[in-house]
């Protein structure tokens, strides 16, 4: 009989340690998960887009005496299939014809203008380069919504080249096509009789 008590006694302490220590065990995983969730919680989207975003030119604050030279980065082809580079406007030059265009809250950081030409054939090219691609794609809409509001539905659309929305205008003789690549707005400007073929060969430069 008093064996039977020992080993009754023994079993119920070992079942006590047990429950002791699964129970310690679901709540240090419980508290693990939790860890995990806002471990991997998504960052902002302006903070990753952001990240993100590689520099074009050698920094350029909007606050700062405006300068702008062109880096190793900044590359402009002298010759566009039979299109020559005739000028390339940039500094405060370049800006102050962004910004009549844009208005004086448009968020650029820097503006550079390469110009061709061949036969009688000519392309404008607007880089702007913008604070951030959050500021970048918020922009771009703020071009679309005043072109869907000051023009035909006819004169303008979209296709996508890749991953990249690129947005046609249509003005009188002028081809216009217009996309967002990171940070940075191109504006291609094209008087020609066979708008696509030319813009597909300035669109694998820019």
């Amino acid at each position: 009989m008093r064996r039977d008590l020992i080993l009754t006694f023994f079993l119920a302490f070992i079942l006590i340690g047990m429950g002791f220590m699964l129970g310690n065990f679901y709540a240090v995983s419980g508290d693990l998960h939790q860890g995990k969730t806002l471990t991997f919680a998504a960052p902002s989207t302006s903070t990753a887009m952001e990240s993100a975003s590689p520099s074009f030119t050698t920094g350029i604050l909007l606050d700062a005496v405006w300068k702008q030279e062109a880096s190793e980065e900044t590359i402009f082809p002298i010759c566009v299939g039979s299109l020559h580079l005739d000028k390339l406007t940039t500094g405060p030059e370049a800006l102050e014809h962004a910004l009549r265009i844009h208005g004086d809250d448009a968020p650029f950081d820097g503006v550079y203008i390469p110009s061709y030409s061949g036969g009688e054939e000519r392309v404008t090219v607007w880089i702007f380069e913008i604070h951030s691609v959050y500021d970048a794609a918020v922009h771009l809409k703020k071009i679309n919504d005043h072109i869907y509001a000051n023009h035909d539905p006819g004169t303008y659309g979209s296709f996508y080249l890749q991953d990249v929305q690129v947005f046609h205008l249509n003005i009188s003789n002028e081809n216009n096509y217009y996309y967002r690549k990171h940070n940075k707005i191109y504006w291609i400007s094209m008087v020609t009789n066979d708008p696509i073929p030319l813009f597909l060969r300035f669109y694998e430069h820019f």
